[in-house]
């Protein structure tokens, strides 16, 4: 394999995990404001407790992104960078706004439920405008090339059905990927009734995107027959992830057995909950959820490895569309070959990032240890067993 497509090959790994890291954290910010604005305190609390820590760790990989693509590809780098130069600064400007009040938005209750607006909202409109990306990437409202500049025709990239099965594919992925990890970390936290709504959403979820990826092939242009030939080349990758979609599937639909209500050493929850019999804060009462899991025990249960199973199926289609894609990085005009830096800036550069990546390693374990497996009680939840809701 030549310098430029392992160059390519570090690029869109690295989108792979910016896509997967940023699925679960704007997902989880809109199924808190979700859980929150219908009363569910333990939904809400689990999505919090994800958010507040792990925002700031998923844009270290949004800036590797543009950093690995003008030093690797600075011509790819130039052409998107023109050609996404609206699309992009809307989502610098969200991402300003969203981090401005995940970081300042729990001073007081007002601002806290702004908080959660901004972070639901926000998390639906930043991932809908980095999956423009995707029909750009196909030559879709791409005008000008060879000698002349290049440019976007937004009106027919929006005119476009590829485009809308492009942003439900992508919005259903984030909700449907949250969903899921939010249900393991309910499970881990002792919430139970929390576990039941995320893993029934993610039931719901898993198969509204799959046909969502389906109809992604459907609904490209005449225009785009040669990524279709190379999509079913590719089918080997597609395979594993669809058998992968439905471990995900039998994980979370076969094992239906309720988390087992415990209690603390002392009968009562280490957390202060709000007793529903007299509406007092404080009330010690016998805890109706599980304590916190920790440590290797966290991977015995079926939730978890069905989060692993989603992570590999799409990093399996991820694969293969990306080597489908291949050489093209913009279509049909702007190549791997083309766009390459060379060897010598790539040496530097791949030097630079397995340095940076040998750092934040481990760092990143340990501060997934730290703050993502605290023994830590979930609240109380006014929800009744009869009454679940979605």
């Amino acid at each position: 394999m030549t310098e430029s497509m392992w160059a390519a090959t570090l690029l869109w790994a690295a989108i792979l995990v910016y896509a997967v890291g940023a699925s679960f954290d704007f997902g989880a910010g809109f199924w808190e404001w979700w859980e929150s604005r219908r009363g569910m305190r333990q939904g809400a609390w689990v999505a919090e407790r994800y958010v507040s820590p792990l925002w700031e760790v998923t844009n270290v990989f949004l800036v590797l992104i543009p950093v690995a693509l003008v030093g690797f590809f600075p011509g790819a780098a130039y052409a998107y960078g023109v050609l996404l130069l609206v699309p992009g600064s809307l989502i610098l400007i969200l991402l300003a706004v969203r981090g401005t009040f995940l970081v300042y938005g729990h001073t007081s209750e007002i601002h806290r439920r702004r908080t959660e607006v901004a972070a639901a909202w926000t998390g639906l409109l930043i991932p809908a405008l980095l999956v423009l990306t995707l029909p750009v990437s196909h030559g879709l409202g791409v005008k000008g090339g060879g000698a002349g500049a290049l440019w976007l025709d937004l009106p027919e990239l929006l005119a476009s059905p590829a485009t809308y099965g492009f942003l439900v594919f992508g919005l259903t992925s984030e909700l449907f990927l949250s969903a899921l990890l939010l249900a393991d970390l309910a499970r881990v936290s002792g919430a139970g009734s929390a576990f039941a709504r995320y893993r029934r959403r993610a039931l719901v979820l898993g198969p509204v995107m799959f046909i969502a990826a389906a109809g992604v092939w459907g609904l490209l242009p005449p225009s785009q027959t040669w990524i279709h030939a190379r999509l079913l080349q590719q089918w080997p990758w597609f395979a594993a992830s669809l058998a992968s979609f439905f471990g995900v599937g039998l994980l979370l639909g076969v094992y239906s057995k309720e988390v087992k209500p415990q209690t603390t050493a002392s009968g009562f929850s280490s957390v202060q909950e709000e007793a529903p019999q007299t509406g007092q804060r404080g009330a010690r009462m016998p805890s109706r959820h599980p304590t916190a899991t920790t440590g290797w025990k966290a991977w015995r249960h079926p939730a978890r490895w069905a989060v692993v199973l989603a992570v590999l199926q799409y990093a399996f289609a991820h694969w293969g569309y990306g080597l489908a894609h291949l050489p093209f990085l913009l279509a049909p005009s702007l190549t791997v070959e083309g766009a390459f830096a060379g060897p010598a800036m790539f040496r530097t550069l791949l030097v630079v990032l397995l340095v940076g990546l040998a750092l934040f390693f481990p760092a990143f374990v340990w501060f997934w240890r730290l703050f993502m497996e605290r023994p830590e009680p979930a609240p109380w939840d006014p929800e009744t067993p009869d009454h679940p809701g979605f």
